[in-house]
């Protein structure tokens, strides 16, 4: 993806104004449950963790997980 090169050519910023730009055009037209907003919302926090930024991954992970288990119930693979 075009946020996966950025990353790689170290644009961080630009990575994270991409993923955060797609994640709210999915809220927006998904739902901030759907499976495809919260692997969005999982990659936003991978840059994060990459990025040292600890309590923002933290952040972000816990309502991914929360998210997961309403959705997919607490034994789902997502989920574990």
């Amino acid at each position: 993806s075009l946020a996966k090169t950025y990353q790689k050519q170290g644009r961080l910023d630009d990575t994270e104004r991409l993923v955060k730009e797609v994640l709210e055009a999915q809220k927006l037209k998904l739902s901030h449950n759907h499976p495809d907003t919260l692997t969005t919302m999982h990659t936003l926090a991978c840059m994060y963790q990459e990025q040292d930024r600890w309590e923002d991954a933290e952040r972000v992970l816990k309502e991914v997980l929360e998210a997961r288990k309403l959705k997919l119930g607490d034994e789902h693979p997502d989920t574990l």
